[in-house]
């Protein structure tokens, strides 16, 4: 992370705990060159407030606006240029979907980044934080909004949520959930609602972000070891889902750690 890069980072709990994973607030100087970043794949998606320079998101320009980002199935290209300022939400997976459609009746399906001009509570609470001094303004401001239109009480159905912790073992068997109160069948259906993916694809991006934690615990575990450890067939098993998920390999990611990158 660059020095002329000013990031903040605040992770609630309590009330906005089953909702959000954490609310962030960037800038960078006028006179700072153009930062290339990377938003690894989570299964969540978020919204963003942009309030100064046009962002790029993967191969879109992002002018000042608020956005619905979509539903993180891959590593996703960020540019920050000089000037920039935004604000943004991350969601859980699946619970941010699930507000959307419940607060401001938004329907699933979209791919790509989604303007919301058309929503007055949103354009007014980006108009708020243009009237703030410093992240934490920013980010007391953001909270303070969720909290007053925090519409559900439990985003997703209480079984997903046990699905979704325990699909994060690489070892989890979706058979194990067909006990009477949900079949497998009815398990994919609200994921594809609320995650725009399957559980299979799901437990996939998950085994990719803890070989990428892996690698960074152990860097001179052999590979091949670690994609054992965490349920791959094989070391090329391993570098294939990286390179499709995440668009690095583990030797390349390997790499930015021991050059501080990573």
């Amino acid at each position: 992370m660059t020095s002329d890069l000013d990031f903040h980072l605040f992770c609630p709990k309590g009330a906005l705990s089953d909702l959000v994973q954490g609310i962030w607030s960037v800038s960078r100087p006028a006179e700072a060159d153009e930062l290339h970043a990377w938003l690894h794949s989570d299964a969540a998606s978020g919204l963003l407030i942009n309030l100064g320079a046009p962002l790029g998101y993967d191969e879109q320009e992002v002018p000042a606006g608020v956005y619905l980002l979509p539903v993180n199935k891959q590593t996703t290209r960020v540019t920050l240029p000089p000037g920039a300022l935004a604000v943004g939400v991350r969601f859980l997976p699946g619970a941010g979907r699930a507000w959307m459609m419940e607060r401001f009746a938004f329907e699933q399906g979209r791919e790509a980044i989604t303007p919301l001009t058309y929503h007055a509570e949103l354009m007014a609470l980006a108009a708020s934080l243009r009237a703030c001094r410093g992240h934490r303004q920013r980010l007391s401001l953001t909270y303070r909004w969720l909290r007053a239109n925090q519409t559900l009480n439990q985003p997703l159905p209480r079984v997903i949520n046990e699905v979704l912790q325990a699909l994060d073992r690489p070892d989890a068997d979706m058979t194990a959930f067909e006990n009477g109160v949900m079949s497998q069948r009815q398990i994919e259906r609200y994921f594809r609602r609320y995650l725009e993916m399957t559980p299979k694809y799901y437990q996939r991006l998950m085994r990719a972000r803890q070989t990428l934690q892996a690698l960074k615990l152990s860097p001179l575990a052999p590979l091949a070891d670690i994609a054992l450890e965490l349920g791959f067939a094989d070391q090329a098993h391993m570098t294939r889902e990286l390179k499709q998920l995440i668009k690095i390999t583990p030797k390349r990611y390997r790499q930015l750690l021991t050059q501080g990158a990573g």
